[in-house]
This record gives C-alpha cells, sequence and structure tokens, in this order.
C-alpha cells in the first residue's frame, strides 16, 4: 500500500504535507488562529503597562516636587520671620534704652524737687510726670514703624495688596496674613514688653535680712485669696497636700545654700525665714524619681516646675505675676495693670494687710479709679510711689511708716524698673516665630539675661 510505501521511504508527515497531504486534526482540537494577531495583543498590553508606569513616575515626581517646593519656600518663610522678630527685639531694645536715658533724668529731677511735690498744692502732677513710660505707650509693631518711617520720608502712605483669595502656586510669595507688612519686606511682627520688677521675684527670697521676708510676704499675699483654695485642696500625684506657706518654704530651699528645711516665724513678719530642724530633701529623695534641691538661685522661669508642690495649674494662675529675673534687691513696682497684682500692692503698702477695708470691693474699686485718675495720659503716665501712698491714706487704709517716709529708699515698694520681658512675634506667610529675651539695663542696649525661640 501507499502508507506502507512512504513509511518505507523515510517519507513523514512533513514530507506528506508537503506534497500536499493533510495531516489528521483530532476531535477536539481547535484551528490555530495567525501569529500577527497575537503579536498584536502582546504590543498592547506593553503600551498600555508602561503607560500606567510612566503616569505614576510622573504624578510622583510632580508630587515631590510640589513638597519639596513648599518646603523651601517654608523654609524661606521661616528665615524671614525669624528676622522680623529679630528687628522686633532690636527695636524694643532701642526703645528700652531710651527710657533707661529718661528714667535717669527723671531720678535727678525728683532728687531736686525733694519733699517740695507734696507740700506744694500743684506739684504732684509735676512729680508724676518725672514717671514716663515710653514703652508702655509706644507699641512696636510693623504697621506703626512703617508708617513712622514713611512719615519721617515725606512719603505718602502706599495701599496694601489684597490678600489672595486662592492658594498660591508652589513657591509664590505668600504675604502674611495676621500682622501688617513691615515696609516692603514680606511679613510683619509685633512685641509685647513686660516689666519684670512688676511681679514677685522669687530669687529674692534667699536676700537675707529683711528684704528676704518682705519677699515672701508679697508672695503670700499674691496667693493668699481664698477663691485660690482650690489649688491647694487637691493632692498630688504622690497623694499629698501642701499649704501656701509650704510651698513657700519649699521654693526657698530650693534656692537657700543649706540643707536644713526652713521654718516660718509667726512672731515677727519682718524675720520671716529661720533654720528649722527637718532635711529640706525629703519631698525630693522618697519616692523613684529622686533628685535634690539646687541650693542656687533659679535661672529660668521653667525651672520653677521643679519644685515640690508647684503644679501646672498653680503656674498657669501665678506664672506671669512670678519672676526670677531681676536683681534681688529691686523693689516691687507699683506700676501695673493687673488687678491681682495691684490688690497685692495695696496690701503690701497697708500697715495691716488683714484690714477688713482692704476685704470691701467698694474701697478697692475706688483706689483703683484714682490709680487711673492719677494716670490721667493713659499707660505713658506712671505712678510715684508718693502718689501711691497719698490714694491709700485719701482712701482710709494706714500706710507702712517705712513707706510713707522713705518713699525713695524703702524695701517694699518702688517706680522704676531696669528689668524687661521682651516677646516679640514675625510672621511671614503661615509660618510663625516667636523670641523671648529677657535683659537688664546697661549702658548699651541692654545686657541680655534669657532668651529662647518658639
Amino acid at each position: 500500500m501507499r502508507i506502507f510505501t512512504d513509511q518505507a521511504r523515510g517519507l513523514g508527515p512533513a514530507r506528506r504535507q508537503a506534497r500536499g497531504a493533510t495531516p489528521a486534526r483530532g476531535a477536539g482540537e481547535r484551528p490555530r488562529r495567525g501569529g500577527a494577531e497575537s503579536s498584536r495583543g502582546m504590543a498592547l498590553i506593553l503600551v498600555v503597562s508602561s503607560i500606567a508606569v510612566l503616569t505614576a513616575v510622573a504624578v510622583d515626581f510632580a508630587y515631590n516636587t510640589q513638597v519639596d517646593t513648599r518646603l523651601a519656600a517654608n523654609a524661606r518663610d521661616e528665615l524671614r520671620a525669624y528676622y522680623l522678630a529679630r528687628s522686633a527685639t532690636n527695636f524694643s531694645r532701642l526703645l528700652l534704652s531710651f527710657q533707661h536715658q529718661l528714667d535717669s533724668q527723671s531720678t535727678a529731677m525728683r532728687s531736686q524737687l525733694g519733699d517740695v511735690a507734696n507740700q506744694v498744692p500743684g506739684l504732684g502732677a509735676l512729680a508724676g510726670m518725672t514717671n514716663l513710660r515710653l514703652w508702655d505707650a509706644l507699641p512696636i509693631e510693623s504697621a506703626a514703624i512703617t508708617g513712622f518711617i514713611e512719615a519721617a520720608a515725606g512719603t505718602e502712605d502706599k495701599e496694601e495688596p489684597p490678600l489672595p483669595t486662592v492658594a498660591p502656586m508652589p513657591g509664590e510669595a505668600v504675604p502674611a496674613s495676621g500682622l501688617a507688612r513691615f515696609g516692603s519686606f514680606e511679613g510683619g511682627f509685633s512685641t509685647r514688653i513686660e516689666d519684670e520688677e512688676a511681679k514677685v521675684n522669687l530669687n529674692k527670697l534667699d536676700n537675707p535680712g529683711q528684704r528676704g521676708s518682705i519677699a515672701g510676704q508679697q508672695f503670700l499675699l499674691l496667693i493668699g485669696e481664698p477663691r485660690w483654695n482650690f489649688l491647694f485642696d487637691e493632692e498630688t500625684s504622690h497623694r499629698e497636700r501642701y499649704l501656701r506657706e509650704d510651698l513657700l518654704v519649699h521654693l526657698r530651699d530650693w534656692i537657700d545654700s543649706d540643707e536644713v528645711e526652713t521654718s516660718l516665724n509667726p512672731i515677727n513678719p519682718m524675720e520671716l525665714f529661720v533654720d528649722g530642724f527637718g532635711d529640706e530633701k525629703a519631698p525630693y529623695t522618697r519616692y523613684p524619681q529622686r533628685y535634690e534641691p539646687k541650693n542656687a538661685r533659679f535661672d529660668s522661669l521653667e525651672e520653677v516646675y521643679l519644685v515640690a508642690g508647684i503644679t501646672d495649674r498653680f503656674m498657669a494662675a501665678f506664672g506671669d505675676r512670678l519672676t526670677v529675673y531681676p536683681d534681688i534687691n529691686s523693689r516691687l513696682n507699683v506700676n501695673t495693670s493687673d488687678p491681682l497684682q495691684l490688690y497685692m500692692l495695696i496690701q503690701a503698702a497697708a500697715q495691716d494687710p488683714a484690714n477688713p477695708m482692704l476685704q470691701n470691693p467698694i474701697v478697692i474699686e475706688s483706689i483703683v479709679e484714682q490709680i487711673a485718675l492719677v494716670r490721667m495720659l493713659g499707660p505713658m503716665m506712671g505712678i510715684t510711689v508718693e502718689q501711691f501712698v497719698t490714694i491709700l491714706e485719701a482712701a482710709g487704709i494706714a500706710v507702712r511708716p517705712e513707706i510713707k517716709h522713705s518713699a525713695a529708699t524703702n524695701d517694699f515698694l518702688g517706680d522704676k524698673s531696669e528689668t524687661f520681658k521682651i516677646t516679640a512675634i514675625g510672621q511671614a506667610g503661615n509660618v510663625t516665630k516667636k523670641l523671648v529675651t529677657v535683659l537688664r539695663y546697661d549702658e548699651g542696649l541692654g545686657r541680655l539675661l534669657y532668651y529662647q525661640e518658639e
């Protein structure tokens, strides 16, 4: 047969197909498609996959570019805000330098007047004119400084560009939204100057003799109102309660040089602190988190948190009314706008702090109104110790003879300050920088006592 003949000749299926024979197909086998159609499908998948990958890479690159641009813009604005705050600090130091010169001249003027101002009618106001407070009346703000410069240069005010109503493009300058611009610079600044000598100086507690006792009395008067009882009724994390007197003892033990617990003398307030018999380390060494009192003066107000019994709530109530920066021989300034501090000053000047008249809100309100009347020119006009004594006596409050007869040299109250805290805020774009500086008068722009960036 032919099949056998082909096999005998060595002709396989390929040879037979070449000769026109058709190979047999199985019953379930489908016909094959052409190779061109299969290649086109694979190419389409490759193209779509490549486009997806490239799109993801492009989107990621664009996002990273935008993030980097934003970071660069924020870094630029942070640098601007920092130097705007530095400018505000320098302006404030310059103003305080002028204040120092004015205080020196007014002190000489008051020494020439002597006691005549208290005896001759009409000279009381002249004595008050010797206590001008420039820093309390002149605002250090970018808008005020810019207006002053433009007025001095004789230029007209330029209309500020409107703030953008839509989100800026990456890298576009963003004007300050909360503060007025400082000249042609992008951003603005503002400052707040605080009189540190109008606050109770905790470092003065270690002052030997009468001055340390006076500081202790002023501290107890500051925190002594019954409305603050809740601060001393609550327990600490170690389930302890500290009275007002306990806090005063702990504050002094932290800064004194010995290791003996301080006791309070209830008989003679002018010798308030006496040596006790206990160990001042006990409140700090009987718990797992052990440490010892510093036995040196406070370097900053944040250090007060380390004293036993000082809580966040206590500092929230009195932290702005305490200080550690003035000289330990400085006197408490009677010029303050804080009602709590003013009430403490009235009690500190009274011969009898427990006088029932001092508990009468009508009497206190009349004294405050008289003080505001004396300061008729607003914050720029300070009040002298002599005027403060006159107002208290007019209200029927007997004043300590040490203050009444030695208004200029007493250890209780004063009306001049040399230590100030400057809080400067610079803003550029969405970035805000805060600089806190504490300085004391010297022959230049002030000696730096404390500096912090926030």
